[in-house]
């Protein structure tokens, strides 16, 4: 098996099914809530682009633990939004009202990353990703 992808859009999971992979690799798909049991398993890298954001801030904690729990002993690559500058921040709350008619949950690097030690990963690499009125952080994290 190649790969793995959880979404709670069955209408992202259905783009992605489409999407062109290479040759052999078999990518599985679930559509699952924020409330249910994630699938288990032995991951290399657990990838999380832009989510944390869009989880309501009371279950935020609860995501990014799920997340550190999953890595295994593979690596966690993490982006989100920044809550830095204001004004980009603003301009992502904005973008999702907008896009995908939704209120978002901005929490900072610091957080994240502290949670990250809490829950026995060690940071590699954090870094902010800027481009245009957007600004990210990444971070690259391992047990």
């Amino acid at each position: 098996r190649c790969g793995m992808g959880i979404d709670v859009s069955q209408k992202s999971i259905d783009m992605a099914k489409r999407a062109r992979r290479p040759d052999g690799c078999e990518l599985k798909f679930f559509k699952i809530t924020a409330d249910e049991q994630w699938p288990e398993g032995d991951f290399d890298t657990v990838i999380s682009i832009d989510v944390l954001h869009h989880v309501p801030k009371k279950d935020q904690r609860g995501f990014v633990k799920q997340l550190s729990s999953s890595c295994g002993k593979g690596r966690l690559i993490f982006k989100d939004v920044s809550p830095v500058p204001r004004w980009k921040a603003i301009a992502s709350r904005v973008h999702d009202l907008i896009m995908s008619r939704e209120r978002i949950y901005i929490i900072g690097e610091d957080e994240v990353t502290g949670w990250f030690r809490e829950d026995g990963l060690r940071i590699i690499e954090s870094k902010r990703v800027d481009v245009l009125w957007y600004s990210h952080y990444l971070i690259v994290a391992e047990r």
